[in-house]
């Protein structure tokens, strides 16, 4: 980054597991094992196989935090790439894809209430789930 006044976030799809580890291993032939663009007025690679979206950024500061340099960018441009799955999540040591997306109404006519109120079913609506 040093230098560099843009970068790129790559969001994974829930898929894309292979592909953060290989890139959090710091393997050195990485950007060889993985198919990668960058797109006319990008901000850096994109990895259209495993990205879900990517966010071209400008970076606008920079701040030293303990052996670390955070870099601070605003968004310019955003990629969406098709894919069935939803963002990939690490936490935890753990990778997970982001559930499916659920209704936002209940289908038994709960429109207007409170996410925690008993729906059609007698349960916690969000949707029918407790």
């Amino acid at each position: 980054m040093e230098g560099r006044r843009a970068f790129a976030v790559n969001v994974l799809h829930g898929g894309g597991q292979p592909v953060a580890e290989l890139f959090a291993s710091g393997t050195p032939d990485r950007f060889d094992r993985v198919s990668w663009t960058t797109p006319s007025a990008a901000g850096g690679p994109h990895l259209p196989d495993a990205a879900q979206s990517v966010a071209d950024c400008e970076a606008v500061r920079t701040e030293r935090i303990g052996d670390h340099t955070v870099v601070f960018g605003e968004v310019v441009q955003v990629t969406s790439y098709p894919s069935a799955d939803g963002p990939l999540l690490y936490g935890l040591r753990r990778y997970a894809a982001w559930p499916p997306s659920r209704p936002a109404l209940c289908p038994g006519g709960t429109a207007g209430r409170s996410p925690v109120d008993r729906c059609h079913r007698g349960k916690l609506c969000n949707c029918c789930e407790t």
